[in-house]
Formats: C-alpha cells, structure tokens, sequence
C-alpha cells in the first residue's frame, strides 16, 4: 500500500486506498518544507498500521488535533441545560425553580 502526499489548494492531503477502498486525509498543514514533513511523518505511520493490521478506518487516530482544545462529551441533560441558560441569557429571562 502506498500513501500519496498532494496539494489540494495549497493544503496538503493523504490518499490511499486499502482493502478496495479510497482514503482522504486532510493534513491540516500548509504545503511547505515542514508541510510535508509532517505529511511524510502521518504517511508512514498509516503504512505502519496498515502492515501491521492496526489500521483505524475511522481515522481518528490520523486526523489533526487542534492544539489547546480537547473533545468533551456532554450527557442530554447538561446539553440542555446550558442551551436553556444560554437562551434564558439571550432573551433576558430568569430561571426559577418550579
């Protein structure tokens, strides 16, 4: 399997295929010198799971992180919550107890 490094509007991206199917994996980076080493260094680690039967075909794993944010997972209620506080905000209304 080989993975290939192109500029997609001056971003550049992953593309492989495995098992029949076609992969995209946008890199996050702009197309320069460190651009692609780190395209190069994503790359290798996909062959490397790939070889060794490790492959995430969600691609999570390989997908960029944005730095000083981490994914949270909110429960039903507390996402209601916050939306019926920020609505409460917005509208200049007061949340009583029942």
């Amino acid at each position: 399997m080989k993975t290939t490094i192109e500029n997609h509007d001056g971003r550049l991206r992953l593309r492989w295929r495995y098992h029949g199917k076609r992969y995209t994996l946008a890199c996050g980076v702009a197309d320069s010198a460190i651009g692609r080493g780190l395209a190069r260094q994503k790359a290798s680690q996909i062959e490397v799971d790939v070889a060794t039967g490790h492959f995430d075909h969600t691609l999570l794993k390989y997908k960029p992180r944005i730095l000083g944010k981490t994914p949270t997972e909110l429960s039903a209620p507390v996402l209601f919550e916050r939306y019926t506080q920020a609505m409460a905000k917005e509208k200049g209304l007061s949340l009583g107890l029942w």
